[in-house]
């Protein structure tokens, strides 16, 4: 053979190497390569004073050999700053060497209309009736940031201005001194970016543009930086992408596309792979997806069951685990979990359960078992209602070990973290925007304790030498049970269990053990329940006067925080509004109780016999039933009689 003939033969050979085994349907084998660095469990490597990446670690595990926090005390908490820092939060911390390195974006304008009197209404919602203005806020334009603060005590060393106008949708990755993150391109500014920072300075080395509309959390493994995004195409349609940099010059080593799809948040690493759940939200199909991480060949795809929600992939053991949603278009929702072999793609085991909505949140595995929370969603009448629940599941069967429900009217959006034997993951409140970090016990899935959050988000808690991480939108925390010993404040509410409509007056008295400012928030069942906030003093008594103009049923609830962040328990009024029409009336009978609230009474009859002039009416009144009548009255009321003629309601 001569030398042409060789350099053909090698040329075909390297082409043949290189060309996704898939298109030609070639039957190809991978091989499973077992390293010191990375385990089939995902944690080896890894200090457990670290949490370097979005969900720990390379295959999305959620869990650390770290000690956790077993009570709920605040070492320290970072406030907002100009009460906008993290308004909309969704990147989750990295911890690595005691610092913390968090992607937040600030508002570039806030515009508000009505009149907002002389209170500053972003530092001070509350007035005497929040009603008396209406107000906007615009925030349609947003900075990005990558801030970096010292872990112990929450001193900010750096922030850097990424993006003028943008999004950050994921989390930051920290690897040999450097930080990775991604941009979301925003409305006036489409294209998302991969930046790489100095870990020590923050400054930028270097950015990648991603192309893409949307972009996720990276990942770096061997010199390699992987980030997944989607773009549109000439239809609008979107088009999913893998894209792979060298980690030290920014070069593109390779883009891989997965067809139409919105990948889900995080890309998994196992052996020589990587692993990427799409979302084709047009044709309502989700599919998980194999692809070699030196050149970007697809290796194999797998239509998964649900069609409207997908998980990012997780892996242990050296199987691969996704949740996915069904809807069937009739409001009936289902969730499907389903066991791969990471290698082969073979089917393992699936399970399913039935009204389970917003698969949000990506499984944590640890011990053998998968830990997972959804949310039941609930149509009763005209009232829809989403359920918390947390699961945990037997990794190599998919039975269920135990479940929790962990509250109502609230959803997981964020992703469960792992150690020292408990559970850590905080819920959202779609309607009062606020909502609970919860610790679980691994074992039983008992609640050990839970931690009120004002304005949560989709952010998900990090654990790193036995400490807690977690952002909100206005606060990042940091929970340590060697903080300080703290007694949660004093609060007193005081107001009627029914009136008439109008204006209805609760007294709100709030004081603090330690002498300190007191930040109070309270939320009403008026309509669309409302929420609110105010400053006060510790030992101020303020009276609050809330609109009720139809018949009905509510109820109003308070809550008060330290300077310390401590919490008292929510005290809640419930109360009747009562729309009566008073009228000449003679009564006369036994009665079992008079409860009276201003210039009115409300009479409980026992049995009663009533007359009515004009019109004539005559009525009896049995056990139970209830009569409003003025004080003003011609008559006797005593504790279980009734005489006279009286200006009462008898509708």
């Amino acid at each position: 053979m001569n030398k042409s003939s060789i350099s053909v033969v090698i040329c075909l050979l390297f082409i043949l190497a290189v060309v996704t085994p898939m298109t030609f349907g070639i039957d190809f084998k991978l091989e499973r390569v077992e390293t010191e660095e990375q385990s089939s469990t995902g944690n080896s490597g890894l200090m457990d004073s670290d949490w370097p990446m979005y969900h720990h670690d390379l295959q999305l595990t959620g869990y650390t050999t770290s000690t956790a926090p077993d009570t709920n005390k605040v070492l320290w908490a970072h406030g907002t700053i100009n009460n906008l820092w993290y308004t909309p939060q969704r990147s989750s911390p990295a911890i690595v060497d005691d610092t913390i390195y968090i992607g937040i974006l600030q508002p570039l304008c806030a515009i508000t209309s009505g009149d907002p009197s002389e209170n500053d209404l972003l530092n001070n919602m509350f007035l005497r009736n929040p009603f008396d203005f209406e107000y906007t806020l615009d925030f349609r334009n947003f900075e990005a940031y990558l801030i970096c603060m010292n872990a112990s005590t929450g001193v900010e060393k750096w922030k850097t201005r990424l993006d003028q106008q943008g999004y950050i949708r994921g989390s930051p990755a920290v690897a040999s001194g450097r930080v990775y993150i991604t941009t979301t391109g925003s409305w006036s500014s489409p294209i998302g970016q991969l930046f790489c920072l100095n870990a020590s300075d923050g400054s930028i080395l270097w950015k990648f543009p991603l192309n893409g509309s949307e972009a996720f959390s990276p990942v770096v493994e061997n010199g390699m930086v992987y980030a997944s995004g989607w773009i549109n195409d000439d239809k609008s349609s979107k088009i999913c992408q893998l894209y792979c940099l060298d980690e030290e010059t920014g070069i593109e080593i390779f883009n891989t596309s997965l067809g139409f799809g919105d990948p889900v948040d995080g890309v998994s690493i196992y052996n020589d792979c990587l692993y990427v759940s799409v979302w084709d939200d047009e044709a309502y199909e989700t599919f998980l997806y194999c692809i070699s991480k030196l050149n970007g060949t697809i290796y194999w795809n797998k239509k998964l069951v649900g069609n409207f929600r997908v998980s990012a992939p997780v892996i242990y053991d050296e199987k691969i685990f996704v949740l996915s949603n069904t809807f069937d278009f009739q409001d009936k929702f289902f969730c499907y979990i389903e066991c791969f072999d990471a290698i082969s793609g073979a089917p393992q085991w699936d399970k399913y359960f039935e009204d389970v909505a917003n698969v949000w949140s990506t499984p944590a595995v640890a011990n053998n078992h998968i830990y997972f929370a959804v949310s039941h969603h609930l149509i009763e009448g005209y009232s829809e209602y989403e359920n918390g629940w947390m699961y945990c599941l037997d990794i190599s069967t998919g039975d269920l070990i135990w479940n929790t429900l962990l509250t109502n009217n609230s959803v997981f959006v964020s992703s469960p973290a792992i150690a020292d034997g408990k559970i850590y993951i905080n819920s959202l409140s779609y309607v009062h925007l606020h909502g609970d970090l919860y610790c679980i016990d691994e074992l039983t899935g008992d609640v050990l304790w839970t931690y009120f959050l004002l304005h949560s988000m989709y952010s998900s808690p990090a654990i790193a030498d036995g400490r807690l991480y977690h952002a909100t939108s206005f606060h990042f925390f940091t929970f340590d049970d060697a903080a300080p010993s703290n007694e949660p404040p004093i609060l007193n509410v005081s107001g009627p269990k029914w009136g008439v409509p109008g204006f209805i007056d609760f007294t709100v008295f709030v004081e603090d053990p330690e002498g300190s400012d007191l930040h109070v928030v309270f939320e009403w069942s008026r309509d669309y329940p409302g929420f609110f906030e105010w400053e006060r003093s510790s030992g101020e008594s303020e009276v609050l006067s809330l609109p009720h103009d139809e018949e009905g049923g509510y109820w109003i609830r308070f809550r008060v925080k330290d300077d310390k962040h401590a919490w008292s328990e929510w005290e809640q009024v419930n109360f009747r509004i009562i729309d009566i029409n008073l009228s000449p009336v003679f009564l006369l009978g036994s009665i079992e109780n008079v409860d009276v609230e201003g210039n009115l009474s409300l009479i409980s009859a026992n049995r009663l016999f009533s007359l009515r002039l004009l019109p004539f009416d005559i009525r009896i009144f049995s056990s139970g039933e209830e009569i409003v009548i003025s004080n003003d009255y011609r008559g006797f009321v005593g504790n279980r009689f009734i005489f006279g003629r009286f200006n009462a309601d008898l509708n």
